[in-house]
């Protein structure tokens, strides 16, 4: 799961167990938002 750098402090304060495996590289990140479902209304 890709999240912003500046909410994995916010994770740690409320106790969420994560693992940071590096910064996400340009396809990775951009493919999070091209691949996201269509929202139905």
């Amino acid at each position: 799961m890709l999240v912003p750098e500046e909410a994995l402090s916010f994770l740690a304060t409320e106790g969420i167990v994560f693992i940071a495996e590096g910064p996400a590289t340009y396809e990775q990140s951009s493919s999070a938002f091209r691949n996201s479902p269509a929202t139905t209304f």
